[in-house]
């Protein structure tokens, strides 16, 4: 099978970003029985300079996206979704119809909804291409919770946006010959949403199986952990919004924490949530090994309220046996089995903060084990790679 693999972000194995990862992981997997070519949007030629390439091998194609070409998108086409107008662009379209012709591609995989306004497209010209969109999220999932968590203005225009959503994702998921979702909670928004029942349900990829040797060692420790953690990519404004409230949360309680630090881990954080560094609270920005932060933490802890789909850094902390405080936002796709503690209210996560505090040494090596085999049955990368094997081999 000769595949082109397209998408809205450059697929790294060390990618500040699950997306990044997963699809890193997906060419690694395909390229095993498949010639596989790779047609991605980068913000800037430096990025990939930074990138090991030799990942991904030879046939890997790049196209910039400029801010002014994002801008003029938007505007040029206002009765399409902003959030995929920013990812319709002709020089694109036209590098992604010359690598099908010069490597005779047979199948496109499309990471992303908003890569599925070039699946119509190649459709219409080449009708028997057949096709794969991957779902990292629904995304009028995402803007529901947009009209849901705003005011006026900006509640009048998620609300619009949502309706166009709705209508175009509807049509790039009906174009697709296959569509992949990261978990069964997806599936059934997509055929509830949609009417589309044939969704294929994968696990996303988020490193289980090194972590978990890792978190078996962790539980094996005496001494306990002590710190507070929050891991995220700080660019997204769910995250940052989540940050915010922790370190509002956790002020207000560290009298109580015996010297406990709160840590926030991720790339890109903006002025506005590095103003709040202190000795007690750790700003980490970008880190090569996110690890060593987080096994210094006796619990994660994600007040999300906003966005869609399997929350990775979730499983991510789950996989390393960290016991994790969240939302329901936070949980989705999660089968919790009583291993995930959910709040909504500033006083509840106080109380499970406090709860996890409370543990002593044995009671909080059983919560850890409950955890990390949950992790391991149910979210293996190994399901994935039948998957797509079976996917391709057909």
């Amino acid at each position: 099978m000769r595949i082109l693999h397209i998408s809205p972000y450059y697929p790294y194995l060390k990618a500040p970003h699950a997306g990044g990862v997963c699809m890193a992981k997906e060419i690694e997997v395909l390229r095993k029985n498949n010639e596989v070519t790779v047609l991605s949007f980068v913000q800037n030629i430096e990025e990939i300079r930074a990138y090991d390439v030799d990942k991904l091998k030879n046939k890997v194609y790049v196209v910039k996206l400029k801010a002014m070409y994002k801008f003029l998108s938007i505007i040029s086409k206002p009765n399409k979704p902003n959030y995929f107008t920013t990812r319709s662009n002709k020089l694109f379209y036209k590098k992604m119809v010359q690598v099908m012709r010069e490597q005779k591609i047979t199948h496109v995989h499309a990471e992303y909804s908003s890569m599925g306004q070039y699946l119509l497209k190649i459709k219409k010209k080449f009708p028997k291409i057949n096709t794969t969109l991957v779902l990292h999220d629904v995304t009028k999932q995402s803007y529901n919770r947009k009209t849901d968590n705003s005011k006026g203005i900006k509640r009048i225009y998620y609300k619009f946006q949502k309706k166009l959503i709705t209508k175009y994702e509807g049509e790039y998921i009906k174009t697709a010959d296959n569509v992949i979702v990261f978990s069964d909670k997806d599936k059934a928004l997509v055929s509830d949403y949609y009417g589309y029942s044939s969704s294929i349900v994968v696990n996303s990829f988020f490193n289980i199986d090194g972590n978990a040797k890792l978190g078996e060692l962790l539980i094996q420790d005496e001494v306990l952990p002590k710190h507070i953690g929050f891991l995220g990519q700080m660019s997204r404004k769910e995250n940052e919004d989540a940050a915010l409230k922790l370190i509002k949360i956790f002020n207000s309680i560290y009298d109580t924490l015996n010297g406990s630090k709160l840590y926030i881990i991720g790339n890109n954080p903006s002025s506005k949530l590095q103003k709040h560094a202190s000795d007690r609270v750790v700003i980490t920005g970008y880190v090569e090994n996110i690890n060593e932060y987080l096994q210094e933490c006796k619990v994660m802890v994600f007040p999300l309220t906003e966005g869609a789909g399997i929350k990775i850094k979730v499983l991510y902390s789950m996989s390393l046996a960290i016991p994790v405080i969240t939302s329901k936002v936070g949980s989705e796709g999660i089968d919790n089995n009583d291993t995930i503690i959910l709040c909504e209210t500033d006083q509840e996560y106080i109380d499970a903060i406090h709860k996890i505090n409370s543990l002593s040494i044995d009671e909080y090596s059983v919560l850890r084990k409950r955890i990390l085999a949950l992790v391991k049955t149910g979210f293996t990368w190994e399901k994935t790679t039948d998957i797509l094997n079976d996917l391709y081999s057909k």
